[in-house]
Formats: C-alpha cells, sequence, structure tokens
C-alpha cells in the first residue's frame, strides 16, 4: 500500500469514527428526550391520577351530604305530615264533642226540634272544618252529566230536565282542591220525548 493510500485509509477511519460519535450523541439525545418525556407522561398520569382520586372523593362527600338530605327532608316531610294529622285530628275532635253532647241531650230530652237544630250545628261546623282543608262539594242537580264529576246509577224518564242532566243525588261528591276526591252518586234525565221519536222511527 502506498503512503498516498494509508493516508486515505487513515482519513477513512477518522471520518467513520466521527460519524459513530456523532451517530451515539445522538442517540443519547434522543434517549435523553425519551426519558424526559417518559417522565412528563409519568408525571402526568400521576396528576390525573391525583385528580381522579380528588374527584373521586368529592363524588363520594357529595353522595354522602345528598344522602343525609334526602334522610333530613324525609324526617321534616314526616313531621309536617305528622303536625298536620294532629291539627286535623284534634278539629274533628271539637265534632265528636258536639255529637257525644247531642247524643246526651238526646237520651234527655223530647225536643225534637231543638235536637234536630243541634244535629244541624254540628254537621255546619263539620262542613266548615272540610272546607277549611279544601274539600269542597261537587255540584250535582240541575247540571249536566259530567262523567268525571258524577257516576251514573240509573237513568229517569222525565221531560222536567233537559236529557242527560242530573236530576237526584244520591250520594254527595267532593272535590279536594282542584281534584275529584269522590265523584257523586246521582241519576240522570232522559228525555221522554226523544224515546218515543227514536220507536217511531224503528
Amino acid at each position: 500500500m502506498t503512503e498516498k493510500e494509508k493516508k486515505n485509509d487513515k482519513n477513512y477511519k477518522d471520518l467513520e469514527k466521527e460519524e459513530l460519535i456523532n451517530l451515539l450523541e445522538e442517540k443519547d439525545k434522543l434517549i435523553t428526550q425519551q426519558e424526559k418525556l417518559i417522565d412528563d407522561l409519568r408525571a402526568e398520569v400521576e396528576e390525573k391520577e391525583k385528580t381522579k382520586e380528588e374527584y373521586l372523593d368529592y363524588l363520594k362527600r357529595l353522595q354522602a351530604d345528598f344522602d343525609n338530605f334526602r334522610k333530613r327532608v324525609d324526617k321534616e316531610k314526616r313531621e309536617i305530615i305528622q303536625r298536620a294529622n294532629e291539627e286535623l285530628i284534634e278539629k274533628f275532635l271539637h265534632v265528636l264533642d258536639n255529637l257525644e253532647r247531642a247524643e246526651d241531650a238526646a237520651k234527655k230530652t223530647n225536643d225534637i226540634k231543638s235536637l234536630i237544630e243541634g244535629i244541624d250545628a254540628i254537621i255546619k261546623q263539620f262542613r266548615k272544618i272540610l272546607e277549611q282543608e279544601g274539600v269542597t262539594p261537587i255540584k250535582a242537580v240541575g247540571e249536566k252529566f259530567d262523567p268525571n264529576l258524577h257516576h251514573a246509577m240509573a237513568k229517569v224518564e222525565t221531560n222536567e230536565y233537559p236529557d242527560e242532566t242530573v236530576v237526584e243525588e244520591l250520594q254527595k261528591g267532593y272535590y279536594y282542591k282542584s281534584h275529584v276526591l269522590r265523584p257523586s252518586l246521582v241519576k240522570v234525565a232522559k228525555n221522554i220525548e226523544e224515546e218515543e221519536e227514536n220507536t217511531e222511527e224503528e
């Protein structure tokens, strides 16, 4: 090998070493970057895990607070209903007192008129309590039959009332506030003329 070839070979080897060193340095840089990225990702995952745990704890506390709130509301609701019932029962006790007095008076007197007046006063007292509680009677006699308010027990052939008009109330119906508590039991008019016309047409 000539001197020139030796020199070229040396230069080539030096170049290879330099490139290898550069490659190794690049590799080290890449590894460092990847390690940093892994560390950043790990820190991010840990942060998210921590946040997740905080949210879970918060949700558990919120659930516990809601359960306690619901129990407290249920308890307060029961107490309100109980107090309302007590007030209503106390009102009815006054009616019962008057009924018992009327019963005692009935055993001691023959004055039927006074007895009827006393019972009438008790009925008015009872109705007043019901009205105060939102219980009001449904209009029936003379009203157009309404299946939402009236329950027809019988049809009455008559021309005194228009067809499908309530002519008699067998049992009074009542509203409780805005809805029907109990429909009225009624008899409903069926016009005689209309029935005769239907017979003639047949």
